[in-house]
């Protein structure tokens, strides 16, 4: 009887453990740029109403800064970058699944100012910068938006004639931040975050030619770390669907 009655127990903890492993939550951790906030926001509500049984955090900050975490082991499943070097440099790394990555949408740089502002130019070539005014960006080295800036300021041959006036930020939000309270005279984001800044504080006052500036190309790949390799793949799937895109078209992001 005694030898019956632990089988008995072995066989229910064995069919317990099951059940509670094929019922068990799917959790799932997104490193994306920082300008995809908003938009992922409402993303990852309709992906997880899609899919019951999956919990999706998102962790947003500049795309080198997120890409430094994945290379140091920080647990993350999906990256979605704002440029192609961070992914590419992950992937020669080894940090991520070749055959995972997909360009999931686009976007476009535009000149701010504060709202208040009197400045009244339409290119980075008409600027001009008194010796008080500051001209704010995103670090080169770490943000895309610093890149990208970087590249249409030398275009516009402004870089080397304005360097000491420029304050770099740590990513697109913080350069938003920066011009919205008067800290900078100008700055460059993407016409993202343009559109959800309040309209009491930034303006925009010049597009940029895309021309002058590497394609801004946001792709997305699934970590070679993640234990949810199936789900990680669905979630950039989703992305790429019609759903997602049409809520990054309503936050500025474009499918060119």
């Amino acid at each position: 009887m005694y030898t019956k009655m632990i089988a008995f127990c072995f066989s229910l903890l064995f069919i317990t453990g099951c059940t509670n492993e094929e019922s068990r939550d799917i959790e799932l951790t997104i490193s994306a740029a920082s300008s995809l906030t908003e938009a992922m926001e409402e993303i990852v509500d309709e992906f997880e109403s899609d899919h019951e049984d999956v919990t999706v955090t998102v962790n947003t900050g500049s795309s080198g800064k997120l890409a430094q975490q994945i290379q140091q082991g920080a647990p993350v499943d999906v990256f979605m970058s704002a440029n192609e070097h961070w992914v590419e440099r992950l992937r020669k790394e080894g940090h991520l699944r070749k055959d995972s990555v997909k360009d999931i949408t686009h976007n476009s740089l535009v000149l701010i100012a504060p709202s208040d502002s009197p400045a009244d130019i339409t290119s980075l070539e008409q600027l001009q910068l008194e010796e008080n005014e500051t001209f704010a960006l995103g670090d080169p080295e770490s943000a895309p938006i610093g890149m990208y800036s970087k590249q249409s300021l030398q275009a516009a041959n402004q870089w080397d004639k304005y360097l000491e006036q420029f304050v770099y930020a740590s990513d697109v939000k913080q350069v938003v931040a920066y011009v919205a309270s008067h800290n900078a005279s100008y700055g460059l984001v993407y016409v993202s975050d343009a559109m959800i800044s309040d309209d009491d504080d930034v303006k925009v006052i010049a597009e940029i030619d895309e021309e002058t500036h590497d394609p801004v190309v946001y792709p997305a790949a699934v970590t070679n770390q993640t234990t949810e390799t199936n789900t990680s793949k669905e979630f950039i799937e989703f992305i790429e669907a019609d759903k997602a895109q049409s809520i990054l078209k309503k936050y500025g992001f474009s499918s060119k």
